[in-house]
């Protein structure tokens, strides 16, 4: 007899439940939703199969947008700063530094304690920056604002702090490149060209770089550090950055540097930019983060947007210092 809350027979009137052998055309168990997704897998690889591209294709299409139009609006802001020059350009260098401390400040430490008092340390060095004399000399401002960065990294190593030592060096470089473009805006005869050709350096290096890899693709750069940057990549933002550096020098008629020059130039600098975009990708990719914030819509932080002028600015100011 069957029991009220069971089907199966039960006592000791109980019969056995008759039944056949299994049918070898009906698989059991976990096997047969492994060939339910077998199905659906052929399925979807079948008749599907277009839609992950489209929705990529698309994704892809809007953050281009999304960039286009961001650029756009914050070019006016970075090119009046540049051409007013004098406390102007420093004040944008100055807020640039605190928003880069602040999002260096969320990848190394995790208590809110320790990202304030980092955060207010750059707001300092960004307040010195600001009231810094105009013709500052490149090293007096980099043993007030890079050795002690640097001190501090070393003493995290020796002490094994991790974070310290991070905080340290992400300090040096960051006001490294930061101080080298105030120097570099401050010079009274070249100031403002020099300063400008980097930043369009720089630029025609990301563009040609985001097309070049985008359409051409082919081996990566890279891959451990990040893997979307391609040899493509590299030698199309070479190529756009020599073609940048040859009319800029044309427009600005500087006569002291031939053509050459300035596409050699521009070249090499290609290089040293996307040197420091690898080097920015490489902190991120040590602490598990794909963009450094979502400040910028289509860029990611301000980190990922300024990443190639942080290695290109201190190279052109310490070339430009030796040179006299």
């Amino acid at each position: 007899m069957r029991s009220c809350c069971s089907w199966t027979a039960c006592g000791p009137i109980s019969t056995r439940r008759p039944s056949g052998r299994r049918s070898r055309t009906i698989p059991r168990g976990r096997g047969a939703l492994a060939a339910v997704e077998g199905r659906k897998g052929s399925l979807s690889e079948g008749e599907g199969a277009e839609e992950p591209v489209t929705q990529r294709e698309n994704s892809r299409g809007g953050n281009l947008v999304r960039r286009i139009i961001t650029a756009l609006a914050l070019l006016p802001i970075v090119i009046g700063a540049v051409w007013a020059g004098d406390v102007w350009f420093r004040l944008l260098l100055a807020v640039a530094g605190v928003i880069a401390g602040l999002e260096w400040a969320m990848m190394f430490f995790r208590r809110h304690r320790a990202r304030l008092t980092f955060l207010a340390v750059f707001a300092i060095a960004g307040l010195g920056l600001l009231l810094a004399p105009a013709g500052m000399m490149l090293g007096r401002a980099c043993l007030w604002f890079v050795v002690p960065g640097l001190l501090v990294g070393l003493a995290g190593r020796v002490l094994r702090r991790p974070s310290l030592a991070w905080s340290g060096f992400a300090f040096a470089w960051t006001w490294l490149a930061l101080v080298s473009f105030a120097w570099l805006r401050s010079r009274p005869e070249d100031g403002l060209f020099w300063t400008l050709w980097v930043l369009l350096l720089v630029w025609a290096t990301d563009i040609g770089g985001y097309f070049a890899g985008r359409g051409i693709g082919g081996p990566r750069l890279a891959v451990r550090i990040s893997p979307n940057k391609t040899w493509a990549g590299l030698f199309g933002g070479m190529v756009l950055a020599a073609l940048a550096a040859v009319l800029v020098g044309s427009i600005a008629d500087a006569q002291a540097f031939g053509p050459v020059f300035h596409a050699l130039a521009g070249a090499g600098l290609a290089v040293v930019a996307q040197a420091g975009d690898l080097l920015e990708s490489a902190v991120k990719r040590h602490f598990g983060v794909k963009d450094s914030s979502h400040l910028i819509p289509g860029h990611g932080g301000l980190l990922d947007r300024i990443d190639g002028l942080l290695a290109a600015g201190p190279v052109v100011a310490i070339v430009l210092a030796w040179a006299g």
